[in-house]
């Protein structure tokens, strides 16, 4: 690899890093063709990006962000996820392959927003509601005074049809 092809690997990396939340190492221990695929095209869906690079490109993109544990990760054969919109989806992704791979490939640690993030605090940050999910859960919260308004006004008009025919039905029998 000649200098240049050097320098646009970095320019990629420190391209992808920026424009993504979150990034992650995973080291790769040896994933056949397929499942690199397979776990490519299940990160690709959420909106994220998995890729390739040479650690010491990464950590000369990485720049100031990498400290001493960023830099114990950078050791070995990883791929780097880049968390897309809803970085938490990828991560889900990526975590998800991991149990089911776990003797090929170990999510070792990563940033968010710059700021370093050891395995055990990605696990937690997998756990969490998606986006969809939290808008959703939001909206529930905000109807639910208004859902219960109306029920309360739908049960005092279906009282008062009630009560008049029971007056109508006991007229009727007289």
């Amino acid at each position: 690899m000649n200098k240049a092809e050097k320098s646009e690997q970095i320019k990629k990396f420190e391209e992808l890093y920026k424009a993504s939340q979150l990034c992650v190492m995973a080291e790769n221990k040896g994933l056949d063709a397929q499942a690199t695929f397979e776990l490519r095209s299940k990160i690709h869906e959420t909106g994220g990006t998995l890729r390739v690079f040479k650690n010491t490109f990464a950590k000369i993109a990485m720049g100031d962000d990498v400290n001493e544990e960023l830099e114990s990760g950078l050791k070995g054969p990883n791929i780097f996820l880049f968390g897309g919109e809803d970085f938490v989806n990828d991560l889900k992704g990526l975590m998800d392959f991991s149990k089911k791979h776990s003797e090929h490939l170990v999510v070792k640690c990563g940033t968010l927003d710059g700021e370093y993030i050891d395995e055990s605090k990605l696990k937690v940050l997998s756990t969490l509601p998606t986006k969809d999910q939290l808008r959703a859960q939001v909206l529930n919260v905000m109807l639910a005074p208004l859902t219960g308004f109306v029920r309360v006004l739908n049960g005092t008009t279906v009282n008062l049809v009630n009560v008049i025919n029971n007056i109508k039905s006991q007229k009727d029998e007289a």
